[in-house]
């Protein structure tokens, strides 16, 4: 339960900016999101820990970084097949009625 801050605030909002700045060339979507996952599962999570707010009971941080890296590439993937989908040309009647 007390992922859900973590997974909907700057995870998911850091990912969706990563995918703004970097979609079309997926190699520095995947350098920048594996610099920023780095740096939130090592030194974050520890930072986070000491203060009280989280810790891994059933997750180590690599497999934690793992997780999020594929959720990233995931979400590169849904986003490069809906933008075929959007570019897809119309036949003459979706022209005819749009």
């Amino acid at each position: 339960m007390g992922e859900i801050p973590f997974i909907v605030g700057p995870f998911f909002i850091g990912s969706i900016w990563i995918l703004k700045f970097t979609f079309g060339n997926f190699f520095r979507f995947l350098i920048l999101n594996s610099v920023i996952d780095y740096l939130f599962v090592h030194p974050g999570m520890v930072i986070l820990r000491k203060m009280g707010i989280v810790s891994l009971f059933r997750m180590k941080h690599y497999q934690m970084g793992i997780l999020f890296l594929g959720k990233s590439i995931l979400m590169y993937g849904f986003q490069t097949i809906i933008e075929k989908i959007r570019k897809k040309p119309k036949t003459i009647i979706e022209k005819i009625f749009s």
